[in-house]
């Protein structure tokens, strides 16, 4: 959980984790007909197929890093155009052998690039 800190009688969200919590999890991400990416900052930008309901849904998530470890890190919905997923809600994500698991409201595998263009996150590689 972000917290909050009081500056001149505003209350201001925590600072992003430091570049260097940051770094295992910055980058762009893959899965099929999805894509991630996480900035140094701490901006998480998500755009996938949710294929854990049918008929299939898409959405479209923008996130803040609240805290990051080198095996860990935890990120809140700040905006959201899908009823599954709410504005504070929290996702996690862990590195794998393939990429980033992504666990919260809707959960995902990411993949490398190059493990993406091999199929191991679903989807038909290039």
């Amino acid at each position: 959980m972000a917290v909050a800190t009081m500056v001149a009688g505003c209350q201001c969200a925590a600072p992003p984790p430091a570049a260097s919590a940051m770094r295992p999890f910055v980058g762009s991400w893959y899965a099929n007909t999805s894509g991630m990416t996480i900035t140094s900052g701490g901006r998480v930008l998500v755009e996938m197929k949710d294929t854990s309901v049918m008929p299939f849904d898409y959405l479209t998530l923008d996130m803040t890093a609240n805290s990051a470890s080198r095996n860990m890190l935890q990120a809140k919905v700040v905006k959201s155009d899908n009823r599954r997923v709410r504005v504070g809600s929290t996702y996690t994500f862990k590195p794998t052998s393939w990429g980033l698991s992504m666990t919260g409201p809707v959960s995902k595998q990411w993949c490398t690039l190059a493990n993406h263009r091999q199929a191991k996150c679903g989807g038909y590689g290039n």
